[in-house]
């Protein structure tokens, strides 16, 4: 994509939710602390335990996975353009997720808002693309048509939150230049491997894998286990804010 491009299609953000009502320290510190929490069980309960990606538990423990919980109380996206320049100036971060509790907004708007948020801090900050971004919400529509479009289940985390992973780490792995950091999270990929679609069957395959284990799982077991994580966040929040 050139620069021209880019820069056309990310001329402003569009924030397709409102903003959140002012809340005191001590209440976004309890909120901050359950959105990780829910999130926790995402990984713990679900991603992980069932090998859904084969990178996060090791990632996590080598500090390569960072979690960012922000409070969208404005519709400024120098914030977050901050924060997307803070993560790609540091190497050590392969993936970084910025959680946004409270926030109603649907899959659909979410999916563009976090594709128009990534192109529009690319333009600000760099001349080429960093990052790649991928939106992860709890309504995350799928079909089970093929391995490939079963992925946004996969993506449903508790909150909706918006992926980041570092593009150079992506090209080491897909050159066939593997090394300690590594990333082959299926759900994550596919921005890029749509740019790189004669490198390796690699994507493919995860895919498979990760078919196959929901398969020995099924699907309603799976959508009921999210499902009840993302109420455990919703539940959690109302009891702090009542």
């Amino acid at each position: 994509m050139s620069e021209v491009v880019t820069r056309e299609r990310a001329a402003r953000v569009e924030f397709p939710f409102a903003c959140l009502a002012p809340l005191d320290d001590g209440v976004r510190a309890r909120i901050e602390a359950e959105a990780l929490r829910v999130n926790d069980r995402y990984l713990e309960e679900f991603l992980e335990k069932y090998a859904f990606c084969p990178y996060s538990r090791e990632g996590r423990r080598r500090g390569e996975v960072q979690r960012y919980v922000h409070f969208c109380d404005s519709h400024d996206p120098e914030p977050l353009v901050e924060r997307m320049r803070q993560v790609a100036a540091d190497e050590s971060q392969v993936v970084a997720q910025v959680i946004f509790p409270l926030i109603d907004v649907s899959a659909v708007d979410f999916e563009r808002f976090c594709r128009q948020l990534t192109d529009y801090a690319h333009s600000q900050l760099f001349d080429h693309d960093v990052l790649a971004a991928a939106p992860l919400h709890p309504d995350l529509r799928f079909t089970q048509s093929n391995p490939e479009a079963l992925i946004p289940l996969f993506r449903r985390t508790p909150d909706p939150t918006l992926q980041w992973v570092r593009l150079d780490a992506l090209q080491n792995l897909y050159s066939g230049r593997e090394s300690d950091t590594v990333f082959v999270d299926a759900s994550s990929i596919d921005s890029y491997l749509r740019d790189n679609a004669g490198r390796t069957p690699l994507y493919e395959t995860i895919a498979q894998a990760n078919a196959k284990m929901l398969q020995r799982l099924s699907v309603p077991t799976v959508e009921a286990l999210l499902s009840d994580i993302a109420r455990d966040a919703r539940d959690s929040y109302a009891r702090i804010l009542a």
